[in-house]
């Protein structure tokens, strides 16, 4: 062991609040000189100063102590949360054995309360945010000998045992074991007794005097004696309702899990980056051919991963009530179309939040919204399915829609010189042209027959816009092995007039086409 000098000792304690224990972990007087230095003598026991422990960090100390007892005359140094002032508080804690030197026989444990553990500085402990009210800590100690006979026992033994521990005190720690605990604590003790400072840790079902049962954590260390003998430690903690808790935990799993299997969809659990925690059977299916996806992204098309990360990012923060969204993106290998449902769960802007959601692949339900509102033939938007768009844009906004009604001037020859197979392979030709000459946003419909609907959205472009993209798409014969057709049109413009609906707009546009056609045939005789 390291030589301690009064120095060393003073430097180590400050102004700290401190306490000694023995090898048993019982109280011992703190020496007068130690006190002088300005030290806090902490006087209350090692089960009293449990209960004051986060139950989260309440491993902590026992490991500080047994490796202080294993590691004479190095400082051993340590953090956990303890309640002061109806407060968490970080305590600063070093223990230092120094049992059998000159300056001072027992083991120095010495602490003082840094920082509230709600400090972000100190994330690791932070993290760990404390919940509803405080209960104190059910914990005691007991010292056993070769025999399992209690020698010695602090904390609070009545509220565990229901008796005093008067009573307790000479009596075998075995009276108190379930049936179904006897082999296993069997076992546990007869490797404790053959290897001196070795432990050992359980959990079991106990029977008090009064008949009712108490689960327990029990931890014990074996110590050899000078005399030879053996001590055991055992401490107690009882969890009696934490495994109550952990069991309805469980149970609500298990519930949740076979609800989940009977979702008709594929539902998920994940964090901010996608990583999967939990799915149901259905997602199985989804990620088959992906090797069992391990993430959200592993299902979507890398071209839709910024969309998703995007909205990811916005749920996590968001403080709406409605934290939800829900997407409609391809499949990894952009042949289906996934529906994604995701609502984000925990507080807004932390690093806690996670996200529910459930994914289906609606392919087949795109494929029938698609024939539904576009044209088999041209792949264009329908009628019925304009007539909707513009509702929409007339109410959102009137003022800048520009609508083209686009007639093909003689496309009856085409039919009547070939056929009907030739006229819809020059329609679908034409309405690929004119998809391409307007911009991706503009939407072009086939409204029936050699008829054609534009509507673009514009600002201070003029109505040229869908003079010239017609021009532009019809500047070159339309050919086919055997012919070809110059393909000419008639054009009528429209803006939104006050009270306008859609029928009002079409039938305008509709009119103006007919006049640009008049004209033009007025204008053909004059030049005969």
């Amino acid at each position: 062991m390291a030589e301690w000098s009064h120095d060393d000792v003073v430097t180590l304690v400050g102004e700290c609040e401190i306490y000694v224990l023995d090898a048993s972990a019982a109280l011992l007087p703190v020496p007068p000189w130690l006190l002088a230095t300005g030290a806090v003598e902490l006087k209350q026991s090692i089960g009293e100063r449990m209960e004051l422990v986060h139950p989260d960090d309440r491993a902590v100390p026992g490991e500080m102590f047994l490796s202080a007892v294993s590691s004479p005359g190095e400082v051993v140094p340590g953090e956990y949360r303890l309640r002061a002032d109806d407060r968490w508080f970080i305590r600063s804690t070093r223990m230092v054995n120094l049992l059998g030197s000159a300056v001072l026989d027992g083991i120095l444990v010495a602490g003082f309360n840094t920082i509230e553990s709600t400090t972000e500085d100190r994330d690791a402990l932070a993290s760990r945010a404390v919940h509803g009210e405080f209960t104190p800590a059910t914990w005691l100690v007991e010292v056993l000998d070769d025999r399992a006979t209690i020698v010695e026992i602090d904390g609070m033994v009545e509220e565990i045992w229901g008796c005093p521990p008067s009573e307790l005190i000479g009596s075998s720690a075995t009276q108190f074991l379930a049936p179904e605990s006897f082999a296993s604590a069997g076992v546990m003790w007869a490797n404790l007794m053959a290897n001196p400072g070795a432990t050992g840790a359980s959990r079991q079902r106990v029977i008090r005097p009064d008949g009712s049962s108490l689960w327990i954590d029990s931890f014990l260390v074996s110590r050899p004696q000078a005399d030879g003998s053996i001590r055991v430690m055992n401490f107690i903690n009882d969890v009696t309702e934490q495994r109550a808790q952990q069991l309805a935990i469980e149970q609500l799993a298990g519930e949740f899990r076979s609800l989940a299997e009977q979702v008709p969809a594929a539902i998920f659990r994940c964090d901010r980056s996608g990583t999967v925690s939990f799915h149901n059977e259905l997602w199985g299916s989804l990620s088959a051919a992906d090797n069992g996806a391990r993430r959200l992204h592993d299902l979507i098309h890398p071209a839709d991963h910024a969309e998703l990360d995007a909205e990811l990012v916005r749920l996590a923060a968001v403080k709406d009530l409605d934290r939800g969204t829900h997407l409609e993106l391809r499949g990894r290998r952009g042949d289906a179309m996934l529906s994604l449902k995701l609502r984000a769960v925990g507080q807004p802007g932390s690093d806690q939040v996670t996200f529910v959601g459930s994914i289906e692949d609606i392919t087949s339900t795109m494929t029938l919204r698609r024939r539904a509102s576009h044209d088999p033939l041209t792949g264009l938007m329908n009628r019925e399915a304009l007539d909707a768009f513009l509702h929409a844009a007339i109410t959102e906004y009137p003022d800048q829609l520009l609508i083209g009604f686009v007639d093909l001037d003689g496309f009856k020859s085409v039919n009547d010189t070939f056929d009907h197979a030739i006229g819809d392979r020059v329609l679908a030709a034409i309405a690929d042209r004119f998809r391409r000459a307007f911009r991706s946003d503009d939407v072009v419909a086939r409204y029936g027959g050699d008829e054609f609907v534009i509507v673009c959205r514009v600002e201070n472009i003029g109505s040229d816009i869908i003079t010239s993209g017609v021009e532009r798409a019809l500047a070159e014969p339309v050919a086919w092995e055997g012919g070809s057709w110059n393909a000419k049109a008639s054009i009528g413009i429209a803006r939104v007039e006050p009270e306008d609906d859609v029928t009002d707009l079409l039938r305008r546009a509709d009119r103006n086409m007919y006049l640009m056609k008049a004209e033009r045939r007025v204008a053909l005789r004059r030049g005969a």
